[in-house]
């Protein structure tokens, strides 16, 4: 199988918008190989431009069997507004958090870093290097609400925590994919 995993960085969530908030980056993960940080939205040190990026993700969406997500509706809905990306039915498309939820129903979370921590000891170390810098630099920031200044932090920083991401969306697709396979052996059996 040709798994893909895609994970988009973006503007801040406004809860009740009917809008999904716009992508700065995307990290897309091509089966074991490493992932890779697409950046056209940040203030500084931006990689590409948004056609190109839009360029990976469907040469990426041609390429795999299998799409991987950590919460897709997000995922899915950044990428169908803002780039007019839609699924093809030429691949299945995962969520890992649904397959969390479908693992253990009683999980204490269902937030990837959590998961990836518990399950599989991955750590989310990247994450506080991208806190502090949010922290020290944007005026808005607090402990409660410094994620919904990412797109504001420098590209290199913020494709750290992206590519940290999508390793860990594709862990875990692999711990539950393994899972559920062995499971529907055995219903068959």
């Amino acid at each position: 199988m040709k798994v893909a995993t895609i994970d988009f960085e973006t503007d801040a969530i406004v809860n009740g918008s009917p809008t999904p908030p716009k992508p700065v980056g995307v990290a897309i993960k091509l089966g074991g190989k490493a992932s890779k940080y697409l950046a056209w939205g940040h203030a500084i040190e931006n990689n590409c431009k948004r056609s190109e990026a839009k360029t990976a993700i469907k040469d990426a969406l041609k390429w795999c069997d299998r799409v991987v997500y950590h919460n897709a509706k997000f995922d899915l809905s950044v990428m169908a507004h803002w780039l007019d990306i839609h699924p093809n039915g030429t691949y299945t498309t995962f969520d890992t958090m649904i397959m969390a939820f479908l693992n253990n129903p009683h999980e204490k979370s269902l937030g990837l870093k959590q998961l990836a921590d518990t399950l599989l000891d991955m750590a989310p170390e990247e994450q506080q290097d991208l806190r502090d810098w949010i922290m020290k630099n944007v005026k808005e920031a607090s402990d409660k609400n410094w994620g919904a200044f990412i797109a504001k932090a420098p590209a290199k920083l913020v494709g750290k925590y992206a590519k940290g991401d999508t390793d860990r969306t594709f862990a875990l697709y692999n711990l539950y994919i393994e899972s559920m396979e062995k499971d529907e052996r055995e219903m068959r059996a």
